[in-house]
């Protein structure tokens, strides 16, 4: 895949205050304008295909408990035009309580420039 087939995003999840900030690309990639971006990870474990959506709170949960210390997710994820995306998601811990669990995460996400229609609107 070359880069004129990708798109590209970024997030941090800030888990004290339960606040998700996700950078433009991230929001071109799901079809969302500036002023609807999510704020917390529910909004995006309400994106993430049915399908996929156990796999990817298995895998945030034990970057949270400090199991692991990034994240590298293959799932499907649901546009505002019905589309499904599929997208890489990389992360990692950018900060640690003392107990080990994360505070603070962060990454990127790569998708395709592609989308596979599916008559779901979210």
């Amino acid at each position: 895949m070359n880069s004129a087939d990708i798109e590209v995003g970024g997030w941090q999840w800030d888990l004290r205050k339960d606040q998700l900030e996700i950078d433009d690309g991230f929001r071109a990639i799901l079809g969302l304008a500036w002023d609807s971006a999510p704020r917390r990870l529910e909004f995006l474990c309400g994106v993430i295909h049915p399908e996929d959506l156990h796999n990817f709170q298995h895998a945030v949960q034990r970057l949270v408990d400090g199991r692991q210390s990034s994240l590298r997710l293959c799932h499907r994820m649901l546009t505002r035009w019905g589309e499904c995306r599929r997208v890489d998601i990389f992360g990692e811990v950018l900060e640690r309580a003392a107990s080990g669990g994360a505070l603070r995460v962060g990454g990127r996400v790569v998708a395709a420039a592609r989308s596979e229609p599916l008559g779901i609107a979210i």
